[in-house]
């Protein structure tokens, strides 16, 4: 797992894949582990992730139970990559243990060949209690087209692994004929209602990163049938 900093946006075709919450957020969908000075403690003990995918709109929920075991409280600014355009994610909402943090937008730009590039971020103030779990829950919506998914690589920007992460996937007002493909295969599993996965001791890599292809117009048995 990386120790100091870790990609956070990634991008499939033409749609924006969102990532796990980060310690620490800096520029260009970057952070870092260390507060203080030192890395920090905090781990990702375990996160649930749903996806309900609509023919223009992604539906986002993901619960994640953070663990301090250090004897101390550990203070950091908790950050979610938002992207290059500050308007991306659509009614987002962080709940902390039963309450709502104060919501910031921010940019962290970067400068490159002459040109400025935004890197757009949602942060609040979080403490991790010495010894106990948080639970951090994390709504939102946003479009897409053709490609929706969530990275779970990033998980990598707190200590060790991620314990366990669960994987929902449902479509709306779409059935699954209209999902084309689905990765990882090795990991996700075809149900009657979607998709579903469980990793536990994740030591996540890009590969394990949630990508669905679909169409909300054609479905792939209609597609078959007319190449034939």
């Amino acid at each position: 797992m990386t120790p100091t900093r870790i990609a956070l946006i990634a991008l499939l075709a033409a749609s924006p894949l969102l990532a796990d919450i980060a310690p620490s957020p800096l520029s260009d969908g970057r952070s870092v582990q260390a507060v203080d000075g030192q890395p920090t403690p905090v781990e990702m003990a375990a996160e649930e992730v749903s996806l309900t995918l609509g023919p223009k709109e992604l539906k986002v929920e993901v619960v994640f139970t953070m663990r301090n075991p250090s004897d101390k409280d550990v203070s950091l600014q908790a950050g979610f990559p938002v992207g290059a355009y500050a308007d991306t994610l659509k009614d987002f909402k962080v709940v902390r243990d039963g309450k709502s943090p104060d919501l910031a937008v921010v940019d962290r730009p970067t400068q490159a060949r002459g040109r400025e590039y935004h890197h757009y971020w949602t942060v609040w103030d979080a403490t991790y209690p010495a010894g106990k779990t948080v639970t951090e829950v994390v709504r939102y919506s946003m479009p897409v087209g053709t490609n929706a998914g969530y990275i779970l690589h990033t998980g990598a920007g707190w200590k060790n692994a991620i314990g366990k992460a669960r994987v929902t996937f449902r479509t709306e007002g779409l059935t699954m004929d209209y999902v084309y493909h689905a990765w990882p295969e090795r990991g996700l599993k075809r149900t009657e209602g979607g998709l579903e996965g469980t990793f536990e001791n994740l030591e996540p890599a890009e590969s394990d990163d949630i990508r669905i292809r679909y169409s909300d117009t054609t479905t792939w048995k209609d597609r078959i049938a007319k190449t034939r």
